[in-house]
């Protein structure tokens, strides 16, 4: 009982960080959409490659709490901003193929990351119950509770990753 415990304080620390970095990263969009207008506009071409440096620091604290959560490191695949003359670090910041990805996960963390809170707040008390019911009274192993080490559910992510579609 103990153990199922501190696995449900463990997942429920983790998910609420999760959620601070979802609201960090929506209210980041913000800066981003309003640097993308400023940079079209010609006038805020010096604030882009800032605002690139900005979206990989969020997209770097993500595979960090990806990360801890699996044991797998993901590695980062930008190009570094280096402190050159502006044009050369504008052409950076739009041609590397590692800021696009980021770009990418920071619009779908945005999408998916309004609906998801939403639902966690009525479901994650009832997943509580449930397995400290599961674990408590019938000693069996939790249902909804992730695995207690990251060794395991890095495994349980490879095993489900190569697992054949069909």
């Amino acid at each position: 009982m103990r153990k199922t415990t501190r696995q449900a304080a463990g997942a429920t620390v983790r998910l609420a960080r999760a959620a601070v970095l979802t609201f960090g990263t929506m209210l980041f969009l913000t800066v981003l959409l309003i640097t993308a207008t400023a940079t079209l506009a010609v006038v805020g071409a010096g604030l882009l490659p800032e605002t690139v440096t900005l979206v990989r620091r969020i997209a770097g604290a993500k595979r960090r709490q990806v990360t801890e959560w699996t044991g797998e490191r993901i590695p980062e695949a930008c190009l570094p901003l280096d402190d050159g003359p502006l044009r050369a670090r504008l052409r950076t910041a739009v041609r590397d193929p590692g800021t696009l990805m980021d770009l990418r996960w920071m619009f779908a963390q945005y999408g998916y990351g309004s609906v998801l809170p939403i639902l966690m707040l009525p479901l994650w008390p009832a997943a509580l119950l449930v397995d400290g019911v599961r674990c408590g009274l019938l000693n069996r192993a939790p249902l909804v509770l992730p695995p207690e080490s990251p060794e395991t559910t890095g495994r349980a992510f490879r095993h489900t990753a190569r697992r054949p579609a069909g």
